[in-house]
């Protein structure tokens, strides 16, 4: 099992930055670039906590064990932060205690962004996010699933392992 999904989310993100810096785009293409964006965002955190814990769970347990957590966790969607640490405290409380001193701030103020902001943009709501909103929530709220990955001893998402 790969991050196949993370992987590529986060190069669609990467992308995205790049064409936003582009002098010939139109402000009405930036705009939507920054709104696929906000979705692009969320999806990598919903892929990339997925993929980590389901590859956890796929190293250590009985296949009927991994099984039935895969199917929990293809449910998962959304992820906000409470959703993520209730998610990791099923796994181990110790983990979510961890993960919550680690996301207190800045992290978990973004990874919360990126999931308002999708959800905004799903809904039709009023504002576009801006390229450069998203791609700042970007670099902070990735670094959840990373700290993910590393209590679960598994390479970060997007170490392409």
């Amino acid at each position: 099992m790969n991050y196949g999904d993370a992987q590529r989310l986060a190069a669609k993100i990467r992308r995205g930055r790049e064409r936003a810096g582009s002098s010939e785009l139109r402000d009405s293409d930036r705009a939507w670039l920054g709104e696929m964006m906000a979705v692009w965002a969320s999806g990598y955190l919903e892929a990339a906590c997925r993929d980590t814990l389901k590859r956890y769970a796929a190293n250590g347990a009985d296949q009927r064990v991994s099984r039935a957590v895969a199917r929990r966790l293809d449910r998962l969607q959304n992820p906000r932060m409470d959703r993520l640490l209730s998610l990791v405290g099923e796994f181990d409380p110790d983990w979510k205690a961890t993960l919550e001193d680690f996301s207190s701030g800045q992290v978990g103020e973004s990874v919360n962004s990126i999931v308002g902001l999708r959800n905004s943009v799903a809904h039709g709501g009023p504002s576009a996010p801006s390229v450069a909103t998203i791609s700042q929530h970007f670099e902070h709220a990735r670094r959840f699933p990373q700290k993910l990955a590393e209590l679960c001893g598994l390479p970060a998402p997007e170490s392409g392992e």
